[in-house]
């Protein structure tokens, strides 16, 4: 991957605190077939791990561990990491 120059990265990371940008951006990579837990990783990385683990509550070197794709999160912590989007996590039964 490419690096970005740095007002790049300051202007996503800003757009990240806008939660409807944020939205978009993780459902958008869902529908585009990502996982959740994918789709996190980048909202994660868009926003800046400290910013994220800040608004989370959860420490930096599990947000890191998990970005780096070295831990897996549980329901719970997904749970977590979408609150700080304005997101919930749900199963839904289909319509048969």
């Amino acid at each position: 991957m490419s690096r970005r120059n740095k007002s790049y990265r300051e202007y996503i990371a800003e757009q990240m605190l806008n939660q409807s940008y944020a939205q978009e951006l993780i459902l958008g990579a869902i529908e585009e077939g990502d996982t959740v837990q994918c789709a996190l990783k980048m909202a994660i990385e868009s926003m800046g791990i400290k910013e994220f683990s800040d608004k989370s509550g959860i420490a930096v070197p599990h947000v890191t561990a998990f970005v780096r794709g070295e831990k897996a999160f549980g329901h719970q912590r997904i749970t977590r990491c979408l609150a700080v989007f304005g997101l919930k996590f749900a199963v839904v039964r289909e319509a048969a």
